[in-house]
């Protein structure tokens, strides 16, 4: 496992060569920790009894925010566990990270989406009004499903009328009741992963 460990650490600064690591001893839960330093900072467990990926306490300091570099070490830590075959990256949003997690393209777990379906469905009937009728339609068969998936595609809609509530607004207002939650982006999911990778969603008719 700790070659598995050190070959993840290796690749994920090949990515993203700002970084430096130190490898902490593995816990008794048959995870390796690795914290990485640098643009951005973050505590990585690799779990391989889940075969996932978990991040932990992502920093960045004031002076190097809002120049991607969250962004920048999430995609070096997917494309390190693409290479490596995990199967996701796990992690619980918490404070101002749990809008930017949605549009960096993590999704709810369903544990945790199942868990708070009563609260998102009040906080649903409490902004309904402030939306068009056709965007609450779109949104209520996911409820009704118990699905999240919904959640990262609102956040990564583009745009809007100046000083008018948009699409991706409603996402954030339906995680607005709650301090954290639970998330994961599955590795074998190329809509989040374009999110992620900040890359054109191509439309239905082909254009």
């Amino acid at each position: 496992m700790r070659t598995v460990t050190s070959k993840f650490a290796h690749q994920v600064c090949k990515s993203f060569p700002e970084l430096t690591f130190d490898f902490i001893d593995k816990s008794p839960t048959s995870k390796d920790r690795i914290d990485f330093h640098g643009p951005a900072n973050a505590k990585v467990k690799l779990n391989f009894s889940s075969n996932a990926v978990e991040i932990d306490d992502v920093f960045v300091l004031g002076s190097l925010r809002g120049r991607g570099n969250t962004r920048r070490l999430t995609q070096a830590l997917y494309m390190a566990a693409e290479k490596l075959q995990f199967d996701k990256l796990k992690l619980v949003a918490a404070q101002e990270g749990r809008f930017a997690w949605l549009v960096l393209g993590f999704t709810p777990t369903q544990d945790w989406w199942y868990q708070n379906l009563s609260t998102i469905k009040s906080r649903l009937a409490d902004i309904e009004g402030q939306y068009p009728a056709e965007l609450i339609r779109l949104f209520e068969p996911f409820l009704t499903s118990g699905s999240p998936q919904l959640l990262p595609a609102l956040a990564n809609i583009p745009g809007g009328r100046p000083n008018a509530l948009r699409p991706r607004d409603l996402a954030f207002k339906l995680l607005e009741a709650f301090s954290t939650w639970s998330g994961e982006l599955e590795i074998n999911d190329e809509l989040n992963r374009r999110y992620l990778f900040n890359e054109r969603i191509p439309s239905d008719s082909g254009a």
